[in-house]
């Protein structure tokens, strides 16, 4: 989830496990505070590459591929791939977004995705919602923008066809699927939609 200016620079490392196959699991993960002023096009520069060498030595033992959204594309890209990891550029239209985000509550629910336990990122998903009938919304508190949720979304995103059911199966409770099923068809029949109900259950 790139960014070097406002926001922080989520990252995400996920992968299907070595024992159980179809099951993701999750490695480093974290957020990178971008730092230096902005007086120059080289000072921007400056501040780029040295958000994305942080970004690459929390990932670089994983000998990984990249993946990312559109932001800041052509840098991220160029620098990851001069580092030797194969690079995606996902344009993360609203409609992927919102799938990348209905997989990961699905892959939680039924287990298919391990997570470690990280406290920012157990916060920020409290703070991911849907609002309306089918809009992720994500609640900024101070620099965070649900950045490594959403770097963690969009990595099992990119891996959901690591078993036969791309989106997991849905367990204990409605689906982010199935309720935003439920709103879309509530808004056609005239209510304006929810106010933003957390996707995720009190099980964290």
């Amino acid at each position: 989830d790139a960014a070097f200016h406002r926001d922080l620079y989520g990252y995400a490392v996920v992968g299907e496990s070595v024992h159980v196959p179809g099951q993701l699991v999750v490695g480093a993960m974290g957020a990178i505070k971008p730092g230096g002023k902005l007086r120059s096009f080289e000072s921007r520069r400056k501040r780029e590459d040295a958000t994305l060498r942080a970004v690459w030595k929390a990932i670089e033992p994983y000998q990984p591929r990249a993946v990312a959204d559109q932001a800041n594309a052509d840098a991220v890209k160029d620098y990851f791939q001069r580092m030797g990891a194969p690079t995606k550029i996902v344009s993360l239209t609203g409609p992927i977004q919102t799938a990348a985000f209905t997989s990961l509550r699905s892959r939680l629910d039924d287990g298919s995705l391990r997570l470690w336990k990280h406290t920012p990122l157990i916060e920020e998903l409290r703070r991911v919602s849907v609002r309306g009938a089918d809009r992720i919304y994500l609640r900024r508190q101070g620099d965070s923008h649900a950045d490594i949720a959403s770097a963690v979304a969009l990595a099992a995103y990119e891996l959901r066809h690591a078993t036969g059911t791309p989106e997991g199966k849905p367990v204990g409770g409605p689906s982010l699927s199935r309720r935003i099923e439920e709103a879309r068809h509530g808004r056609a029949n005239g209510w304006p939609g929810g106010g933003g109900k957390s996707i995720i259950n009190e099980m964290f």
